[in-house]
This record gives C-alpha cells, sequence and structure tokens, in this order.
C-alpha cells in the first residue's frame, strides 16, 4: 500500500508552490500588469445579438476621436475562413454574426479608457434573424440554419482508416519517417491524423484477440520487439523500427491525396526500408485504399 512515508513529493505540505507567496500578498505580475512603452489598448465590439445580419458599420466618430490609433472592421479584416468543423468563422464578421458575443469591430487606443469610448461610437446597424437557444431545439429539422450547411450540426461525414506502415530498420529512422509525413499530410485540407502527434506506434487492428471490449489495439504481427515471438510476424529481419500513420478524411480524393503526400515524405527518411497497410477487412467502412494504384 502506497503511503505519504514512501513518496518524496505528495502528502508532504513542506512542498510549496514557487509563486504561492506573491499571489497570496498581491505581489505576483500578470500579464495584464505589464506595461511597456508605446504600447496601445486593444477591444474587440462584440455583437448584443445571437443570430443576425450585419446591415452596415460606421467606424467614423471612432476613428476621429482623439488617442485612437486604429479601428478596423471585417472589410479591412485577413479574409481567412476559420472554424473547427465547420469553416465560416470570420477574423472579423462581414456580413453576419452568429452568437451573442461574436466580433464585428476592433479598435486599438492609447488606453482603455480611450478604447472603450471608440467602441460606444461605432454605429453597426443588425437585421436580428431567428436564432437557437438549446441544443435539443437546434437540431430539429425546422431550426432556423445558424451556420451556412445543411443544418446546425457541427460535423461532417467521411471516411476513416486510410493507413500505411512505414518499416524502417531503426526506431528512430521510423519515428522521424513518421513525423516527415505527419508534416506533409497536414497541408491538404479535408484530411486529419487522429491519433496523438499523428502517429500510431506499431501496427494497429481494430478489435482485440483477448478484450472483445476493445475497439482497437495493437497489431502484434507489426509489431518489431516481439517479432521472434509472434507466429507468422510480418515485421522483416531487417526491421526494427514501425510506425503507422492513420487518415480520416472528407472523401476517397483527400485521403488518397494525403496517402500519397505522406508516403512520398516517408521514404526521403533514410533507413525506411518499406511502406506497407493494414487491411481492416471492412470493419471501418466500405472503402479500400490499395497503395501501389496511387503512384
Amino acid at each position: 500500500m502506497i503511503s505519504p512515508d514512501n513518496l518524496s513529493v505528495v502528502g508532504h505540505p513542506s512542498i510549496t508552490r514557487v509563486d504561492a507567496l506573491g499571489k497570496s500578498v498581491g505581489e505576483a505580475v500578470f500579464t495584464e500588469d505589464i506595461i511597456l512603452p508605446r504600447m496601445l489598448v486593444g477591444r474587440i465590439l462584440r455583437s448584443p445579438y445571437a443570430h443576425a445580419r450585419i446591415v452596415s458599420i460606421d467606424t467614423t466618430a471612432a476613428r476621429n476621436l482623439p488617442g485612437v490609433k486604429a479601428v478596423i472592421t471585417g472589410a479591412e479584416a485577413p479574409t481567412v475562413k476559420l472554424g473547427l468543423f465547420v469553416v465560416d468563422e470570420e477574423v472579423l464578421n462581414v456580413s453576419k454574426v452568429r452568437f451573442v458575443g461574436d466580433h464585428v469591430a476592433a479598435v486599438a487606443a492609447v488606453d482603455e479608457d480611450t478604447a472603450e469610448e471608440a467602441l460606444r461610437l461605432i454605429t453597426v446597424e443588425y437585421e436580428p434573424l431567428p436564432a437557437v437557444y438549446d441544443p435539443t431545439e437546434a437540431l430539429r429539422p425546422d431550426a432556423p440554419r445558424i451556420h451556412d450547411g445543411e443544418n446546425n450540426i457541427g460535423a461532417q461525414e467521411g471516411i476513416a482508416g486510410g493507413n500505411f506502415i512505414i518499416l524502417a530498420e531503426n526506431q528512430m529512422a521510423a519515428l522521424a519517417a513518421a513525423e516527415n509525413a505527419v508534416d506533409a499530410i497536414s497541408e491538404i485540407e479535408g484530411t486529419i491524423t487522429p491519433f496523438p502527434g499523428g502517429i500510431v506506434g506499431s501496427g494497429s487492428k481494430t478489435g482485440a484477440n483477448k478484450y472483445k471490449f476493445l475497439k482497437a489495439t495493437t497489431n502484434e504481427k507489426f509489431c518489431p520487439s516481439i517479432k521472434n515471438k509472434v507466429e507468422g510476424s510480418k515485421v522483416p529481419k531487417d526491421v526494427n523500427g514501425i510506425y503507422e500513420i492513420v487518415i480520416n478524411g472528407l472523401d476517397q480524393k483527400v485521403i488518397s491525396e494525403s496517402l500519397r503526400a505522406g508516403i512520398k515524405a516517408a521514404v526521403k527518411i533514410p533507413g525506411v526500408k518499406r511502406i506497407s497497410a493494414g487491411n481492416y477487412g471492412g470493419t471501418l467502412g466500405p472503402h479500400k485504399f490499395n497503395l501501389h494504384e496511387l503512384f
């Protein structure tokens, strides 16, 4: 049984945080406490509506306020679109807001009071739109569409299970090749490498030999550390490092493109002996990717 007597940190009140005293007496310095020469204060004008169309924005009065150094709206902001699943969020909204607090304009001024006053001087004309305030309500077929997709669910159907396996003469070469592959795949829009760092240790398989409740486990036939102990091992004698890249994507085209880019990047690393792939036997869906057909 573990007790505090056997531990060096847990259960010992003499161990204190290095910043505890400073925070307790109010002497700790936080980011908001730092003031640098020529530093400006920024503020964001946010929407008071849960869903509305932006009809017009007038920033004239704010720009003319003494002490205001810059005022920008969506018209001056970068046109890049953001979003985790539904990519329709703008740096500053141009035509529509989708939640209370959505960002409409930004100001930079010499101090906080001036920045706040500049926000009050910006005039925005909104056209309120039907909104949803409950997740269950948002799922109804007749619910107002907040995003520009088919529904309010922030996800899209895709394909899982595209994969390739990197076999190398040692672990470091296999890891370097895998990292190279993930970097290349990250440049392709519409795909993700869902495992931490995008890399799977050894090969993987769906299900398990013994524990049927597990959905995925290590594929023992592609595990180099036990290649001499597993009947039917697929690890060649000259291979001592294996990593797998699993790719999920919106469609077959982007997964194929990602497989091709990832493999090309992986084989540039010295020590890579061959590239293979796992066969999930249709357990992840009907889509098949034959690596030799990609090149």
